[in-house]
């Protein structure tokens, strides 16, 4: 069984990986309708408590952990922030939301009500509270500045503001967010023959001092009608380590299973002045397609974590170190700048080693283009200053004899801890 997760060859590096033991979140859910179980919102408040939701769709559905990601409870709160858009990093280790409530025009759009999220003193929960400033008109999140043609506002399902995806905050203490739009003028259309209509997405950024205050700075990836259908979406942001540039990662195309032919490999696109500006992405040979993951550790290298690596036929979830912490900015081979480690593969290794439970096995369909072993989105939580806990995903299997793993199917999250050594 161990074979059947991918553990690609790997190149010439001074980066070892120390793994853990893969650590159940949450047993199999059969995914609800509104969504994928996916654990792409996971936080950090601190090296020590994570929390996100283990069901998107599910209101009630969170788990919690307050030791590194060895042991993971439900969170019962009050409230809790919307994980249809990332926080904002706050000092003091909280969080805030971005609010909600859209109103919105070919300029810009408004969102209202964000939220402060802080743990509690005793580590079980966390605490909310409205923002600084009250609520009403000067309480408005405003992201302003969309230039001509504007964003499109007619599409039924995607509208400004609700596709959110990557944030950083730069050493200045300000944010970026990258964020998706359609350009008006333009509408779905046919894509392949097995995915229908697709929609021409493209990523833009946004840069703000006060993370509610938000102006238009520039396209990070344009759709282009020549050679793309979906166009670039998925994304994250992260300060390198010269606590200067910032990296967008980018899902460049492509929707369904790997036999969907239209997938790239990751786009990666850089910023050198606070993110007003940004560099044509460029092909992160060997990583990707989708629901990149970005986080730099204290102690200098950057991860990436993400899979559906459908451009080489497969399925899986993986980690990739870049040692120096600059994402590759250089140019160069993505392949060296980027050092590959299956998470599929170690979860197996190390899952049958400790004679844990054979379903929770990734089985043939993470090596497999028309298979669903896994969604491949993950959450990146920084244990340390060269530690990491990563959360995924595993579809199973439709009942207890089938064989037949596909989406959405019965969901299995989990987290791996990894160190990141430098020798």
């Amino acid at each position: 069984m161990l074979a059947l997760a991918l553990l690609p060859g790997l190149v010439c590096s001074r980066i070892v990986l120390e793994w853990n033991d893969p650590v159940l979140i949450s047993a199999p859910t059969l995914a609800a309708p509104a969504g994928p179980g996916a654990p792409e919102f996971f936080y950090n408040f601190d090296h020590s408590h994570f929390w996100g939701p283990e069901l998107l769709g599910t209101p009630s559905s969170f788990a919690f952990s307050a030791d590194e990601g060895r042991h993971w409870t439900g969170a019962k709160g009050p409230d809790v922030p919307s994980v249809a858009w990332p926080l904002l990093p706050t000092d003091g280790g909280g969080f805030r939301s971005l609010g909600g409530g859209l109103s919105f025009d070919m300029g810009g759009w408004n969102m209202t009500w964000p939220r402060l999220y802080t743990l509690d003193p005793g580590g079980g929960n966390f605490s909310t509270a409205d923002a600084p400033g009250g609520v009403g008109p000067s309480h408005t999140v405003r992201f302003h500045g969309v230039p001509f043609p504007g964003a499109n506002v007619t599409h039924p399902s995607i509208h400004p503001g609700s596709r959110n995806y990557g944030v950083a905050r730069t050493a200045a203490g300000g944010y970026v967010l990258a964020t998706c739009i359609l350009w008006n003028g333009l509408q779905p259309r046919a894509g392949p023959p097995h995915e229908g209509e697709f929609t021409p997405f493209s990523v833009v950024a946004f840069t703000s001092d006060d993370g509610y205050d938000w102006s238009y700075s520039s396209v990070i990836a344009n759709w282009s009608t020549s050679d793309m259908y979906w166009g670039p979406n998925e994304n994250d942001v992260s300060l390198l380590s010269d606590n200067s540039t910032l990296l967008a990662v980018l899902r460049m195309d492509g929707d369904s299973a790997c036999a969907s032919q239209s997938y790239r490999y990751y786009g990666a696109s850089y910023s050198t002045d606070g993110g007003l500006s940004w560099s044509a992405p460029a092909p992160m040979d060997g990583a990707g397609c989708v629901r990149p993951k970005l986080k730099l550790l204290d102690s200098g290298p950057l991860l990436l974590t993400g899979g559906r690596l459908c451009v080489e036929g497969a399925q899986g979830v993986y980690l990739w170190v870049n040692e120096d912490g600059m994402g590759g900015i250089g140019g160069g081979d993505p392949r060296v700048e980027w050092q590959r480690h299956s998470i599929s593969y170690q979860h197996n290794r190390l899952w049958a080693a400790r004679g844990g439970d054979p379903r929770y096995l990734f089985n043939e369909s993470v090596n497999a283009s028309d298979g669903w072993g896994t969604l491949s989105y993950t959450s990146i939580m920084p244990t340390g200053p060269d530690s990491a806990a990563i959360a995924y995903q595993q579809y199973g299997a439709y009942g207890p004899n089938s064989t037949v793993h596909t989406w959405p199917g019965p969901n299995t999250n989990f987290a791996i801890q990894v160190k990141v050594k430098v020798v």
